[in-house]
């Protein structure tokens, strides 16, 4: 969003390995190669999957990952199809599912995946579990 953005990533990719995560909004066909992309894929439970750049994901590479923030079962099963369906596991480095803090148990989720044997990693918002919402920001 900021003006400048690509110019600092292709400067800082020069220098060494550069990760740019990304809410999945814009379009990032402009991001230099070589910086590795993290993209945040948002779930209907968010209330922000309307917001998504679908075109982001045809532009993904071998070193780019993916993450889904999951809510409830339905974006658990909407997560797998959007996995399924753009064959992410193949063409990404690495799927991230998290449950949303607040919303999701941690051990229901992982009870999905590995009852469905999905090619992700669990993954867990530290953030929230490190800092309360009051202290976040500050």
């Amino acid at each position: 969003m900021q003006e400048g953005t690509c110019q600092l990533l292709k400067e800082l990719s020069r220098h060494g390995q550069t990760l740019l995560e990304t809410n999945g909004s814009l379009d990032i066909g402009k991001v230099p190669p070589g910086v590795i992309t993290i993209l945040d894929i948002k779930c209907p439970g968010s209330g922000y999957a309307a917001k998504n750049e679908w075109r982001n994901l045809a532009g993904l590479g071998q070193q780019a990952e993916v993450k889904f923030i999951i809510c409830d079962r339905r974006d658990y099963e909407w997560a797998k199809d959007i996995i399924t369906e753009h064959q992410l596991a193949k063409r990404c480095n690495a799927i991230n599912l998290s449950p949303a803090a607040g919303f999701m148990s941690a051990p229901t989720l992982a009870r999905w995946i590995m009852k469905d044997r999905l090619p992700v990693r669990f993954n867990l918002q530290l953030h929230k579990t490190i800092w309360p919402k009051a202290a976040r920001g500050k």
